[in-house]
């Protein structure tokens, strides 16, 4: 005749409630872990995106001062120069504007990072969730301290250290890599905008140094993809062997 309803089962409501307790046990001093392929994996394609439009533009730079110089000789049509221009200018507004998406939803990364590794039982992690964001926005200690911020995070993500064990791992050059070409990118930029582009041999100029840029930008952007994507798998096996699943 059909099942029959269990007067002494537990409402759904709260057996979906036990479920969810058991497959994800409370974190550590009230940290709760977040799965951090929430925000890491569209990290890393915002990222990918960003790298991508990095590349166009270093495309067009490489393609438009031949152009220029041909300019100088008399060989060639302005309007060829002027065309790759608006072209550069296309790719610069919109590599700027998936460059801010790409930066907040960094930082919130970082914030989640920072809270995961408590929550999965590392200790003496010396920047709270909230400074390890505040930290990239602080004059002159921007420089070194974010990099703190993300070292602490990895070694202290690693699987196998409990507690404070992560203080005496070794960090990986991945880490300072990914930090030097962040700090050259942000520093390139502002010395960019201080270049004259008035005659054709400053605007060759100025697109050797920003083809430079790009490098050292296009280099940063596929560290910082490779340390995130390094961060979530990290902390998904440390969360294994703490019972999430």
């Amino acid at each position: 005749m059909g099942d029959r309803l269990n007067p002494y089962a537990p409402p759904a409501d709260d057996a979906a409630k036990a479920a969810r307790v058991i497959t994800s046990p409370p974190g550590v001093d009230g940290w709760r872990y977040v799965d951090p392929r929430r925000i890491g994996y569209p990290l890393v394609g915002l990222l990918v995106a960003f790298g991508a439009l990095t590349f166009g533009l270093f495309w067009i730079i490489v393609a438009t001062n031949p152009v220029l110089r041909d300019m100088e000789r008399g060989l060639h049509d302005p309007d060829v120069a002027e065309s790759y221009a608006r072209q550069a200018r296309v790719l610069m507004v919109a590599k700027t504007a998936v460059l801010l998406v790409t930066y907040l939803t960094f930082l919130l990364f970082v914030r989640r990072a920072n809270v995961n590794v408590r929550a999965l039982g590392a200790t003496s992690i010396r920047s709270t969730p909230g400074w390890a964001v505040g930290w990239f926005f602080v004059p002159i200690a921007a420089v070194w301290k974010p990099y703190q911020v993300m070292r602490e995070i990895w070694l202290a993500s690693a699987p196998q250290h409990r507690g404070r064990e992560w203080w005496h791992a070794g960090t990986p050059s991945l880490l300072p890599g990914w930090w030097c070409g962040w700090v050259l990118m942000f520093l390139g930029s502002w010395l960019l905008q201080r270049l004259d582009r008035e005659t054709i041999e400053e605007r060759i100029q100025f697109n050797q140094w920003l083809g430079i840029h790009c490098l050292v930008t296009l280099a940063a952007t596929i560290l910082a993809a490779l340390i995130v994507y390094g961060l979530v798998r990290r902390q998904r096996e440390r969360a294994r062997t703490h019972g999430y699943t």
